[in-house]
């Protein structure tokens, strides 16, 4: 997984609503140099 998403830096973060209909929502995410993925909303 750290392979594909070192290279991207764009993603989609799917939650769900109260109702359970999905919320998906963009995010930027990254692999620090301790191989912990990072996301940040925006």
């Amino acid at each position: 997984m750290l392979a594909f998403l070192r290279p991207r830096h764009k993603a989609l973060l799917l939650t769900h609503r109260s109702d359970g209909s999905p919320q998906l929502s963009p995010v930027t995410c990254g692999v620090d140099a301790e191989g912990r993925v990072v996301v940040s909303t925006y």
